[in-house]
């Protein structure tokens, strides 16, 4: 492929963050898949966790075949604060409930 410098920066710029975002609801699936009890709550997340880490390869795919060297497999930071966030609002926001922090929840 002959493209100038400026074309692969561009496209860099383009390809990141949508790495990103597909491995952060590639992420967040696999959570929901994981929490859901019945077994056809569970299908729908597991098939959408799977067409996001398709399109994540697919992505990196180009990312390599750009040159980028050293591509990175984790989510982005607004992800990994707000599955934070989604995991510790559950204790706040109920006493009663044991803390995964270490606390019992009784006050």
């Amino acid at each position: 492929m002959n493209e100038t410098p400026f074309a692969r920066d561009e496209a860099m710029n383009y390809l990141e963050p949508l790495v990103e975002i597909g491995r952060d609801a590639n992420i967040d699936f696999v959570h929901s898949a994981h929490q859901a009890t019945d077994l056809g709550l569970k299908m729908l997340p597991n098939q959408q966790a799977m067409a996001r880490a398709a399109r994540v390869d697919e992505f990196q795919q180009l990312q390599a075949g750009h040159g980028q060297a050293g591509i990175d497999n984790s989510g982005s930071v607004t992800g990994t604060l707000h599955r934070a966030w989604i995991n510790l609002r559950p204790a706040i926001s109920n006493p009663s409930r044991p803390r995964h922090f270490g606390g019992s929840g009784a006050r």
